[in-house]
């Protein structure tokens, strides 16, 4: 896989009493320098563009509650700490608690088959547990890829559960790995629906925002359900903040309304254990036991991980225009909840620039990184096209440019490898380490943040079809998967993918039968095509695999080689 990702009004103030928010009144806090958290959020505090709202709690007791910027700039309405956000994947570990609490209670059985939930499900999905959508071990392609590959929108859970359960294949064995997939937790939440036999809202409701006193925190599962206090999505671009409305219903994995106050009170459950108990709150931040080769650090919805040498509990959200961050450090006993209502601003980053300023001297000094100019030829010498035996049509393509090491992402930016003196490489939070394998070739391993790739570094394959053999592959191939037709077509000495919506695609060869193509949607992303044959050895079909980034990946969709007399 490609390295693909981010690759980044007047003040409302808040007198704090113990969850008692006096929003619009300036003055002190408790245990926090204000003007040094006020002074890391300066950037983002004009009234008439987007911002972000923080919370901070210290004992599990908010200390500071505050907004910066706009929430609604039609209406010239600023954030506050109780303005509602978006806080996409965050919601994940609020479906993973109802989840753990449902089967305390014996409701729901983790170790049970999805299909006994969802009896309408097909076989594939007959060995998926429930327990491989909670820890992402399922298997499922990830429906936002599966949505770009398709000619269709999904907006509701009725369309997501009607492309899921068209799905004839998985990317693995269900059990054997573990990879993040948006699919995972939306499947859970209609699990969630037929074990108890209610909305999934009702259920969040019930078991966990009304015991907690969430009580502007909301499951937005009809896009036109009013909010109230809503901080309003922008994109922000040299023509200034654009609005973004809400696109989807999928409930589980997103589309959770919350206010930083509310996150206080679900963080303040990790101290007090007043829903579910001391052990379940326990094993909520424990890792479980995944037996797979390459497990991520990842529990329940949320990141286990360490900053500045202190060990931390968080998980960031993203889309529909929000950057949210919930960072907890248990040692120092600190949480900081950031809520940004425009991906423009890095809400993580200003959760980080908060803990430096609340811990200061607890925090381990952030050595900068040993770094060393790339030796003389070493650049040559590792550049290349390396692949993974799985996905061989998505490389990570290496060049050597002005004597340093360069990544070529599939839309053709260019981000500088920097040399470090154990021999690594490495470029934002992704380190790349190569080894001569005793063959001759050279091996990479690509470090990410949720993971690891490993590739080999092979050379261009001079294999071509024939002009001869292109007109066997034309033609229109459908797949009962997507519901989508596409078409191959020559064009002189090159196959084109056609499908509508997008642009054409050119088919580069690999190997016999495989090619690659870029994806042609306005986020450019491979996709590996491998054409099959039948028993006669003319082509039949093809199978297409993506993944847009370091996860989301979708493998092995079945299209069939079929006349137009046939639909």
């Amino acid at each position: 896989m490609s390295l693909w990702g981010p690759r980044t009004l007047s003040v409302a103030a808040a007198l704090i009493a113990p969850f008692t928010l006096s929003a619009q009144t300036s003055g002190g806090t408790v245990g926090v320098d204000t003007a040094s958290i006020a002074r890391i959020f300066a950037t983002v505090s004009a009234p008439d563009a987007p911002g972000c709202a923080v919370g901070i709690a210290r004992s599990a007791e908010p200390v500071f509650l505050r907004g910066f910027g706009g929430g609604a700039l039609e209406h010239g309405q600023p954030l506050t700490p109780t303005s509602a956000f978006n806080i996409g994947s965050m919601a994940k570990q609020f479906t993973a608690m109802a989840a753990l609490l449902l089967a305390q209670q014996g409701t729901l059985q983790l170790d049970a088959p999805v299909t006994r939930y969802i009896t309408e499900w097909p076989a594939s999905a007959g060995a998926i547990r429930v327990r491989d959508l909670l820890y992402h071990t399922s298997g499922l392609r990830d429906y936002n890829t599966l949505e770009v590959l398709t000619d269709s929108h999904v907006r509701t859970m009725s369309d997501f559960l009607d492309l899921m359960m068209r799905q004839r294949g998985l990317n693995f064995v269900p059990g054997t790995r573990q990879e993040y997939s948006h699919s995972d937790y939306s499947v859970l939440a209609a699990v969630i629906e037929r074990a108890t036999k209610a909305p999934f809202a009702d259920v969040l409701q019930r078991l966990l925002f009304t015991p907690l006193g969430m009580t502007s925190t909301t499951v937005h599962d009809q896009r036109r359900m009013p909010i109230r206090e809503r901080a309003f999505a922008y994109n922000v671009d040299t023509d200034g903040a654009r609005t973004i409305f809400p696109q989807d219903e999928l409930v589980g994995g997103d589309n959770v309304y919350t206010t930083v106050g509310d996150l206080l009170r679900w963080d303040r459950n990790f101290t007090t254990a007043t829903v579910g108990g001391a052990d379940l709150v326990r094993r909520f931040t424990t890792l479980a036991t995944v037996n797979v080769p390459q497990p991520m650090p990842y529990v329940h919805g949320l990141w286990l991980g360490a900053y500045r040498g202190l060990r931390t509990v968080a998980r960031r959200g993203g889309g529909g225009g929000f950057s949210t961050s919930y960072f907890r450090v248990p040692d120092a006993a600190v949480t900081v909840a950031t809520l940004c209502n425009t991906q423009h601003h890095r809400a993580e980053l200003f959760s980080h620039a908060v803990i430096d300023a609340m811990l200061g001297a607890q925090l381990a000094t952030v050595a900068p990184p040993d770094t060393v100019a790339t030796p003389p030829d070493e650049a040559v010498q590792l550049a290349g096209r390396y692949r993974s035996a799985e996905q061989p049509w998505n490389p990570v393509i290496l060049e050597s440019r002005a004597g340093r090491l360069v990544e070529i992402l599939p839309d053709s930016a260019a981000f500088p490898l920097t040399r470090l003196r154990d021999g690594r490489y490495a470029t934002f939070d992704y380190s790349y380490t190569f080894r001569q394998l005793s063959g001759g070739g050279m091996h990479l391993t690509v470090q990410y943040p949720d993971g690891r790739e490993d590739l080999v570094r092979q050379a261009e394959s001079p294999w071509r079809p024939t002009t001869v053999a292109l007109p066997s592959y034309a033609g229109n191939f459908v797949s009962t998967e997507l519901d989508a037709m596409y078409t191959v077509r020559v064009a002189g000495t090159r196959l084109m993918l056609q499908r509508s919506g997008v642009r054409e695609m050119v088919l580069e060869p690999l190997s016999p039968d495989l090619f690659a193509a870029l994806s042609g949607t306005r986020e450019a992303f491979l996709l590996g095509v491998r054409f099959t044959r039948g028993k006669d050895s003319r082509i039949d079909g093809f199978t297409v695999g993506a993944t847009p980034k370091s996860f989301e990946s979708a493998l092995g969709i079945r299209f069939a080689k079929v006349n137009m007399t046939q639909r």
